[in-house]
């Protein structure tokens, strides 16, 4: 009896925590997240947060980063732009590319928090890193503006990434450290965790909600 107690406990701690056989997919910000804000003057970088890197590294979970960066780009304060307008940011392509190599990220979706004009999409496959403009996409003009956060932008494009992945949107949850990113969260009805809890170390549960559409 004591050890069918003890069994129906553990099964219960296990099915309650985010340990489970189920894919989930969790939606990170960037900084403050996943890096500190603040480049380490050694190292010249931005160091990785405590317990991101083995959350990410949890089997069945796909890991998306939703990042509105907060440098002034020439472009960015306007909400319609012709396309030729809009300059390729090398140095950020770059950086996340870099993450995209150290930790196991499968795409990218950025946008400048100023304006929201554009959206830049990394997604790795087997032997490269594709680069998409969501911001040119048919599918997605009339979001042009509204990539930014708390906008909903970019979770739109991260819908449809999962669509075209064929992953199920039940078990999404989004990570933050901001109200502009639990505000994108909540309007867009995706769950909201903020980061400070995972850098304290403690374990977030699954989420199993549907996404809007």
């Amino acid at each position: 009896m004591k050890i069918l107690t003890k069994l129906f406990l553990l099964k219960l701690i296990l099915t309650s925590t985010l340990y489970s056989a189920e894919q989930q997919v969790l939606i990170w910000d960037y900084d403050g997240t996943i890096v500190a804000e603040h480049i380490d003057p050694i190292t010249g970088n931005k160091p990785i947060l405590p317990n991101v890197a083995s959350l990410m590294q949890r089997e069945n979970t796909i890991n998306i980063i939703c990042s509105g960066i907060r440098a002034l780009r020439p472009t960015t304060h306007h909400k319609t732009l012709p396309p030729q307008t809009i300059t390729y940011p090398t140095a950020d392509i770059e950086k996340f590319i870099q993450l995209m190599h150290k930790l196991p990220i499968k795409a990218v979706v950025f946008s400048y928090a100023l304006g929201g004009a554009e959206c830049w999409v990394l997604i790795k496959t087997d032997t490269d890193i594709e680069v998409r403009t969501a911001h040119e996409d048919d599918r997605y003009l009339h979001l042009v503006g509204l990539f930014k956060k708390p906008d909903t932008g970019m979770l739109h494009v991260i819908k449809d990434l999962l669509s075209e992945w064929n992953i199920k949107t039940d078990d999404l949850l989004f990570i933050g450290d901001t109200q502009q990113d639990q505000q994108a969260a909540e309007t867009y009805g995706i769950p909201f965790q903020h980061a400070f809890t995972i850098h304290a170390g403690e374990l977030i549960v699954a989420t199993n909600t549907q996404s809007t559409t």
